[in-house]
């Protein structure tokens, strides 16, 4: 399934079955969508580590 940071940010907070694969409490308020973009910038630099290239 194709979504959107927003997108995807917004079914944490709304859906049970995201929370659920998430391990989040169902109160939980979920995160801004901007943390996904960190989040996949800082694996991009990992992998970059681990590969040797870090230009």
């Amino acid at each position: 399934m194709a979504m959107t940071d927003r997108q995807a940010a917004e079914a944490v907070r709304c859906r049970l079955d995201w929370k659920y694969c998430l391990g989040l409490e169902l109160d939980d308020a979920g995160f801004d969508f901007s943390v996904l973009s960190e989040f996949r910038d800082r694996l991009a630099e990992g992998d970059r580590w681990q590969t040797g290239c870090w230009l």
